[in-house]
């Protein structure tokens, strides 16, 4: 059975157009600003979808809008840090509980896939996958073979066609279509996916199409929260489940001694919940949210004032 391990490329790379009209990805253009997107999503049902622009997506129907979230930032303080010790990036949606996160190594070659880890278990490249070497243009496939677990899969990156896409809540020039496929040697195929990339800021994605589900999901930008780099040795906490919807939210770190003070703020500034944590290298504490109302807040610790974490908490009753 294929395993489709493609979600990061939602979130990847920033892209140039050269004169000739190719698209060149290139470094450290590649490396995306470190912090939280937030989008809106709608999906409508589409048969197939054509390599060609004009895409014109005006006359589908698309469902109810649901949010969606990730965080690009540095690999080092991220709780599975140490079983990737080449990764310079991580990448994760900080409203699953638990938290999946890809690690990846950018360098002058390309943008090497590490593998991911989660709660769950970790899955680690023996041979990293090269998800976008360097130069990337437009019409030019480049596969790639990484091992995993002893057994080799091919990836492909194959950018397709640039022009404008037309769609119901704003339309879009200079965006780029770039095809992923997945190999795993099996003899049944490469399954394919295809993703639509601002050409200005690929890191946030236009759309994305399925075609085993045959459905379109546009991606409406919505905002974007500098995150903080957390200073050598800070803890990193793992929050769920958000949004909360069951008056508590856990709290996990892991490698580090932790002292701090941890703050629940509003968006006026009040502080909800304030409290001195204490606790050795690994550990977790249930917040107790039963007196707070719905809403956006702000989970915060703090040592003698200076932020060591932070991260957006969403309150649903």
């Amino acid at each position: 059975m294929m395993r489709r391990l493609l979600p990061f490329t939602l979130a990847m790379t920033c892209a140039t157009i050269t004169v000739q009209g190719q698209v060149a990805f290139s470094y450290p253009n590649a490396i995306p600003a470190e912090g939280e997107y937030n989008m809106a999503q709608r999906t409508a049902p589409l048969p197939s979808y054509s390599a060609t622009p004009p895409w014109n997506f005006n006359g589908l129907t698309f469902g109810s809008v649901t949010g969606y979230s990730q965080v690009w930032r540095p690999a080092a303080g991220t709780p599975f840090a140490a079983q990737f010790p080449s990764a310079t990036h991580c990448l994760y949606d900080p409203l699953d509980f638990p938290t999946d996160y890809t690690y990846f190594a950018v360098d002058a070659t390309g943008v090497l896939n590490m593998g991911s880890a989660s709660t769950g278990g970790t899955n680690i490249f023996t041979d990293p996958w090269q998800v976008f070497p360097f130069p990337n243009q437009i019409a030019t496939g480049y596969n790639d073979d990484y091992v995993l677990n002893g057994m080799t899969y091919q990836g492909i990156t194959n950018p397709l066609s640039k022009g404008t896409m037309l769609t119901p809540y704003g339309d879009f020039s200079n965006v780029v279509l770039v095809e992923f496929g997945f190999n795993d040697g099996s003899g049944s195929g490469t399954l394919f996916s295809y993703v639509w990339f601002r050409d200005a800021n690929a890191m946030v994605p236009v759309a994305r199409y399925d075609p085993d589900t045959q459905e379109l999901t546009l991606l409406t930008p919505i905002g974007f929260s500098p995150l903080s780099v957390p200073e050598s040795g800070a803890p990193f906490a793992v929050m769920g489940p958000n949004p909360a919807t069951n008056g508590s939210v856990r709290l996990q770190w892991q490698g580090t001694a932790l002292q701090a003070d941890l703050r629940i703020i509003a968006s006026d500034g009040r502080v909800l919940l304030q409290q001195n944590m204490v606790s050795g290298p690994d550990g977790s504490i249930d917040l107790d949210l039963t007196s707070v109302p719905s809403g956006t807040y702000a989970v915060r610790m703090d040592r003698n004032g200076e932020l060591l974490w932070q991260e957006r908490l969403v309150v649903v009753r």
